[in-house]
């Protein structure tokens, strides 16, 4: 073999090497470092992992386009050149062998086409997520990513198409789409890893997230509804099981991180007792968990029974509460206004009588219910913790699409995996201590003492 051909070898091993390292880099979603030749520095490429916005890849499109190369093609390509070369003296050196200077223009469309082999591989790898290993999923390996099952998506596919998408719907299948939007709301995984593992950019992840929940919210406000009749009439049944007989559901609360809001009057209101902005997620549940209404537009800063006031729910019982909750009651915690229509629990200072303490340890039992929702509901759509959003109106129609499927998980028993799930609580002063709190209404004291009196001592099962 001649000494060129050894050359050629050599130069071209070289080449080889530094391409698996790239390869590699692209597959890992590496945006920049000193193995990247014209990108500047990590500190000014790094970008924000969990925002929306473009992504690093974008950049290097023009260096892939299947057309034939341009002058600024050209520049790029000689400055990889020279990278492949300097990586090819180093590697080299460490075998004492001499490499070929690639020094003529020539080879420029070589490198060009080298580089769009690299891109067509990274693309072949992300395309093969969705056509070839989301097929090869069991039910239960599709649920853990996408917690509908195949038939539900498909179903909602069914539901989703005739709708009036945007523009960027004819770039991109609905089932992509749908898949995408489902798997962000359910992984803490970042905005741009979600975007180069469905191989678009971030800006498209979250154009398309905010479309997906916008659309769940207008097209299935049903499947978060009041219950009435035969749905009423089990829930009490529920709840009657946890020993508080007459409640119809239960009313809590947890907390929804938000980035510091833009445009809203004071974005101050938005900061929570633990010093971070977020909503209120105010809501209400039947006996076996489902949402029958939620609230999370209102600031992190207000106080529940603030919240309370401003929901739907609070202004119908101020309108007519027998129409709402025919002859029963709703359950909450101390942070809540104590009324005939709203009970809760006895202030406790230590000394509590057996009766009270008992009718006590029934509400807590009963909020189990509220309690282990926003459990779920964090357990299956993770992205609830980390929204990362500026703007309130879209913060809370993403919350309330993962409530409304939570609940569609619910009607098809779908699994879930609480593991050690936490919500994001802030600990609130008891209604009655605030500046401009009271005990009660005299309905609601009179029933709370009657309801307390009339309780066993058998102890009762816990709804969830």
């Amino acid at each position: 073999m001649t000494g060129s051909a050894v050359d050629d070898i050599t130069a071209i091993g070289a080449y080889v090497r530094t391409s698996a390292r790239l390869t590699s880099a692209v597959l890992s979603r590496s945006p920049s470092g000193p193995d990247f030749p014209g990108r500047g520095s990590s500190a000014d490429n790094r970008g924000s992992g969990g925002g929306c916005g473009d992504t690093w890849g974008d950049h290097l499109t023009p260096l892939f386009a299947p057309h034939h190369s341009t002058r600024s093609e050209k520049r790029a390509a000689i400055s990889w050149r020279r990278h492949f070369q300097e990586a090819g003296r180093r590697n080299s050196q460490k075998r004492h062998t001499p490499v070929k200077e690639l020094d003529s223009d020539d080879n420029v469309p070589f490198v060009v086409d080298a580089l769009r082999h690299l891109q067509e591989v990274r693309d072949k790898a992300e395309r093969n997520y969705i056509n070839t290993v989301v097929p090869k999923y069991s039910i239960s390996e599709f649920q853990t990513h996408f917690q509908l099952t195949p038939t539900q998506v498909e179903e909602l596919i069914t539901s989703l198409e005739p709708l009036n998408w945007n523009f960027m719907r004819r770039k991109w299948p609905l089932r992509n789409i749908i898949l995408s939007s489902l798997w962000t709301l359910s992984t803490l995984e970042s905005y741009r890893d979600v975007a180069e593992r469905f191989q678009t950019s971030k800006s498209v992840i979250c154009d398309h997230l905010h479309e997906f929940c916008a659309l769940i919210v207008e097209h299935f406000p049903d499947k978060i509804a009041w219950p009435k009749g035969a749905e009423a009439e089990a829930s009490a049944a529920g709840f009657s099981l946890a020993g508080l007989p007459g409640t119809l559901c239960a009313v809590g609360s947890c907390h929804v991180p938000i980035d510091k809001p833009q445009g809203v009057p004071v974005p101050e209101a938005y900061l929570n007792g633990k010093m971070f902005y977020s909503v209120n997620l105010m809501a209400f549940c039947d006996h076996a968990g489902r949402f029958v209404h939620v609230s999370a537009e209102h600031p992190g800063g207000w106080h529940n029974s603030q919240v309370f006031r401003a929901t739907e729910v609070g202004r119908a019982l101020e309108r007519d509460p027998h129409a709402l909750l025919q002859g029963r009651h709703l359950a909450g915690d101390a942070t809540f206004p104590l009324s005939e229509h709203l009970l809760t629990p006895f202030p406790d200072f230590g000394n509590l009588a057996a009766r009270k303490g008992r009718y006590n340890r029934r509400i807590l039992a009963a909020l189990k219910a509220v309690q282990g929702a926003f459990r779920a509901l964090h357990a299956r759509f993770r992205r609830v913790k980390s929204l990362q959003m500026h703007s309130v109106a879209k913060t809370s129609t993403a919350v309330r699409a993962c409530c409304i499927l939570h609940n569609v998980c619910l009607e098809n028993n779908n699994p879930v995996l609480l593991d050690d799930t936490d919500c994001d609580t802030v600990s609130q002063e008891p209604f009655h201590l605030l500046p401009n709190g009271h005990s009660g209404s005299l309905g609601g004291i009179s029933k709370r003492q009657d309801i307390a009196a009339s309780l066993s001592k058998k102890r009762p099962q816990d709804v969830m």
